[in-house]
């Protein structure tokens, strides 16, 4: 698994937090995909899996609705499920200024 910055970010120990409108993209082998996160108020991030919207494949995770997130308290947020293992996919995520990310994990 690889991943890459966009944009402006705050890089704690614990946590990176987007400062402006960032970018975070994996490239994944899992069946399942989920991210702890949480803003001080509702924000949405953007969901893409191979460059397509989320909603527009079967593979997004229950807390993805028209393609993105709500994210507010700090909670696990479930991004992708696809139906079995895949060896090798992109997942962007477009994350707007204000909301923080502390564990990615991945499942299957």
């Amino acid at each position: 698994n690889q991943w890459s910055l966009g944009g402006k970010w705050k890089v704690e120990s614990e946590k990176i937090t987007a400062e402006g409108d960032s970018v975070l993209s994996f490239n994944i082998s899992a069946k399942e995909v989920y991210i702890v996160g949480s803003a001080s108020s509702p924000q949405n991030i953007e969901v893409l899996i191979d460059g397509q919207p989320a909603s527009q494949t079967k593979s997004f995770g229950d807390d993805v609705k028209s393609s993105t997130v709500s994210v507010q308290e700090a909670r696990l947020y479930k991004l992708v499920k696809h139906s079995e293992f895949k060896d090798s996919f992109k997942l962007e995520l477009r994350v707007p200024s204000g909301i923080s990310l502390n564990v990615f994990t991945f499942g299957g």
